[in-house]
């Protein structure tokens, strides 16, 4: 919801697309809670934790690459499809060594949380 915020409200550039950034980190979000939390283990199992974040990743990579070729290349820069393709180049690097950095600290991250947090929220008596 910050990146959304900050979108909407702080950065006048961005805001006629806020509602896409709310989107694709909605489902970065959805996508990664759904599998960190599915099979029963509430978000407490380190591998589960990893994949959910190779997953969550890799799904806002794609939408956001989408959401360059068609928003900012085909639909605000009319461009021709090759032109918004062309867009996709630079923004690949950069993208994925963001994805890379998620992948490899939200899991950490995570563990030192939880570990933080030990005994303020009582673990599910049903987590694996």
């Amino acid at each position: 919801i910050g990146s959304f915020l900050y979108d909407l409200l702080f950065y006048p550039a961005y805001f006629s697309e806020s509602w896409i950034t709310f989107f694709t980190k909605g489902a970065l979000a959805l996508i990664t809670g759904l599998v960190a939390w599915s099979g029963g283990t509430h978000g407490f199992n380190s591998r589960r934790n990893v994949v959910a974040s190779v997953a969550g990743s890799l799904t806002y990579l794609v939408l956001y690459l989408f959401k360059v070729f068609t928003w900012d290349g085909l639909f605000q820069g009319r461009l021709t499809v090759q032109g918004a393709l062309n867009l996709l180049a630079p923004k690949l690097p950069g993208s994925g060594i963001n994805a890379a950095l998620a992948i490899i600290f939200a899991p950490i991250l995570a563990a030192a949380i939880q570990k933080a947090l030990k005994g303020q929220f009582p673990r599910p008596t049903n987590a694996k």
